[in-house]
């Protein structure tokens, strides 16, 4: 499906600045690269109290079949019946063939790179608005069929386990502002200009380190979410 290549494509080159996030005493800062987003922000000064005002959400979703570079189901959509823009939004990817197929991986807000080389990558990528959220598998666009569903590196990586898998089963779960206890800090969506200084910083006025951040950005004109991300990809 084209749509399918050409917002795996796009989440490459908008969302490899969805923001690098820097956490100090009286701070949030963003880092962008180029262009201009909406941002939405969150900020918990503590999650030792919460105890249950954090409340489990019944908003999930049965596990989906996904495949990578396949038209029809490299992409999917599942309603969340909201009616609201969730404040976190999880997705579970995991494997259906090889050794771990009990092993979750996480979705992710920015694809690891593009198909222009013929070089493996992975990841499933997400989206989501008030209604629904969506995912993709890489899928060929107009370079290389080199990406999977799920890629953790080949043999040059440490590690006690190596994934690389085309077929998954994905699950949703979100949750709404009524799953949290109040913000310490909320600010309403601003647009901010990539190609501003780096980084920018925003303030929160907490006096510690924040310990929950939500990062929201808005995608262009649309009504679509995508999270920032705690390092560049």
């Amino acid at each position: 499906m084209e749509v399918t290549k050409r917002f795996y494509h796009f989440m490459v080159s908008l969302l490899v600045c969805v923001l690098c996030v820097i956490l100090s005493l009286d701070k949030v800062s963003p880092s962008y690269i180029t262009g201009g987003i909406n941002v939405n922000l969150f900020s918990f000064k503590t999650v030792s109290s919460w105890g249950t005002k954090l409340r489990t959400t019944a908003h999930v979703s049965g596990w989906i079949p996904m495949r990578s570079q396949d038209n029809n189901l490299s992409y999917r959509v599942w309603m969340h019946n909201f009616n609201d823009l969730p404040v976190r939004v999880d997705v579970q990817v995991k494997p259906q063939t090889g050794t771990d197929t009990d092993y979750v991986f996480p979705g992710i807000a920015a694809a690891q790179r593009d198909d222009s080389l013929k070089v493996p990558y992975g990841g499933i990528v997400y989206k989501y608005n008030k209604n629904s959220v969506t995912m993709y598998a890489p899928n060929k666009h107009s370079g290389e069929p080199s990406g999977h569903a799920i890629y953790t590196g080949g043999s040059v990586w440490n590690g006690p386990k190596q994934q690389c898998s085309s077929n998954v089963l994905t699950r949703v779960r979100v949750w709404g502002e009524q799953h949290f206890p109040n913000p310490d800090f909320k600010m309403n969506w601003t647009l901010k200009r990539m190609g501003e200084a780096s980084p920018r910083e925003i303030p929160h006025g907490l006096g510690v380190p924040p310990a929950y951040v939500v990062l929201q950005i808005k995608l262009g004109s649309t009504e679509d979410v995508a999270d920032g991300i705690g390092n560049p990809v």
